[in-house]
């Protein structure tokens, strides 16, 4: 064989292997990147969706706590003398006088127990 043709029948096979390994391996390969790269950026989207989501809860709930600091900064006085009242209307503190400052008498047991069955 002459030297061109070799260099003509070689140059055939380079191609009709080039077209092959570009056919069976190159295409199936670069598919295959493609949707993993597809599949990446859905899970991208969906995480920073999930992050903006977060953000606002925690948007909000701060909201919230400063408005309910807000309220009860207002509203302290009130509620505490609501609790003074509903812990003088339980259980009435015995007279100073009396030597059983630190005991129950039997009576005011009695009005506590009476209280707390009717409020239940």
């Amino acid at each position: 064989m002459n030297i061109d043709a070799t260099i003509f029948v070689q140059a055939i096979n380079f191609f009709i292997l080039y077209i092959s390994v570009k056919w069976l391996w190159l295409k199936p390969c670069v598919t295959i990147i493609d949707e993993q790269k597809e599949a990446l950026n859905e899970h991208n989207q969906h995480a920073e969706t999930k992050k903006e989501a977060i953000a606002l809860l925690k948007d909000r709930t701060q909201q919230e706590r400063h408005q309910a600091h807000l309220y009860f900064n207002t509203n302290q006085p009130e509620l505490l003398q609501h609790k003074k009242i509903a812990i003088k209307e339980i259980a009435p503190l015995p007279e100073p006088n009396t030597e059983e400052i630190n005991t129950l008498s039997e009576q005011t047991a009695k009005e506590i127990i009476k209280k707390i069955d009717g409020s239940v």
